[in-house]
């Protein structure tokens, strides 16, 4: 099972790996001098990312309207963009593009480039998620049109990976690692050692699709030593599995499950269930590669069972997460007539 880094969305950061690929994201949480906003913020980021978007859209709603009412512009741009990467992270793609449209056109008129170009970044990743992939690209190339401009390295390269990200879905692979590697060389002129891991990965994840083992155990080795430099552990969790793969492809299964132990180890630690999914059935595929059938049955036991309760969990999150938006819309409405 290979596994890709995108970059993300910025709450205050990137989002680095994710389970399948991570895009760059950009431009959530602004700084501010009010200290009841910037607890709405913070709070909200912390609901984000913990994955409780209802309540993390519910801060941010309240936080926009703190912004409307003192008719601060600038707060009012940052509060619809928030909400686009909340609706973007619940699948709701068309209430994303309205939320990062209202944006874009404040942002327009206060002539703010960089905060335009992070919304054309973050309108990319909608398109990309529906598979839009022209329309994503679009976006991307316009983004990275005005960081070029800005002459912003790092917010440079992030763009290269997630254009590099959308030809790797289209299997376009020499345009894929084309991008990615430009974002490489990016990445260590400026010396930044998450974007350089990153981008190790997603180099290695092409080499691998392309049946060239040596290249990509070469590249996630490289990913893997930034990783644990950055002790980033769910990284290198990911790289781990990454490699563990590797090594089932080149039938060494003594590797193999030493490296999904570790990964395994760590996802433990972390207590990532989305991860550990995805390790046992490396697990279970390395077993029945080996013809050990009971013990790839257990695992694939494993792996079918965890996935089931993260569906249930997940079928649960959605129901609170729509009884919170009913009575949040509810509430606004009610609002909107007393106004009226």
């Amino acid at each position: 099972m290979i596994k890709r880094t995108l970059a993300g969305i910025l709450l205050a950061g990137s989002l680095g790996f994710n389970s399948c690929q991570n895009y760059e994201k950009s431009k959530t949480i602004q700084e501010t001098q009010n200290s009841s906003e910037d607890t709405l913020l913070k709070t909200a980021g912390n609901f984000y990312y913990k994955g409780n978007y209802a309540l993390a859209k519910e801060n941010y709603s309240e936080f926009l309207e703190i912004k409307k009412n003192l008719k601060d512009r600038l707060g009012i741009a940052d509060g619809f963009n928030n909400l686009g990467n909340v609706s973007l992270e619940q699948g709701n793609y068309n209430k994303a593009v309205e939320y990062y449209t209202n944006a874009l056109k404040i942002y327009d008129k206060l002539s703010d480039s960089v905060s335009i170009s992070q919304t054309y970044n973050n309108l990319g990743l909608v398109f990309a998620e529906q598979r839009k992939f022209e329309k994503a690209l679009e976006y991307f190339d316009k983004s990275l049109d005005i960081q070029k401009k800005l002459n912003d390295s790092l917010e440079i390269s992030k763009v290269l990976n997630n254009i590099g990200i959308i030809f790797d879905k289209q299997n376009k692979n020499e345009l894929a690692l084309i991008h990615y590697f430009n974002s490489l060389k990016i990445a260590n002129k400026i010396n930044n050692k998450d974007q350089e891991a990153l981008c190790y990965n997603n180099i290695a994840v092409i080499y691998n699709k392309e049946g060239d083992l040596d290249k990509a155990f070469e590249y996630y080795q490289k990913s893997l030593q930034l990783n644990k430099e950055l002790d980033n552990k769910r990284d290198l969790t990911l790289n781990l599995m990454n490699i563990g793969d590797i090594y089932r492809k080149k039938n060494n299964s003594f590797q193999a499950l030493k490296n999904l132990e570790s990964s395994l180890n760590i996802a433990k630690e972390i207590n990532n269930p989305d991860l550990l999914k995805d390790i046992y059935l490396t697990f279970s595929e390395t077993y029945k590669a080996k013809g050990d059938f009971a013990s790839a049955l257990k695992y694939h036991e494993k792996f079918s069972q965890l996935k089931d309760t993260l569906l249930n969990e997940k079928s649960l999150k959605q129901v609170a997460e729509l009884e919170t938006i009913y009575e949040t819309e509810k509430k606004e409405n009610e609002n909107k007539k007393i106004i009226a």
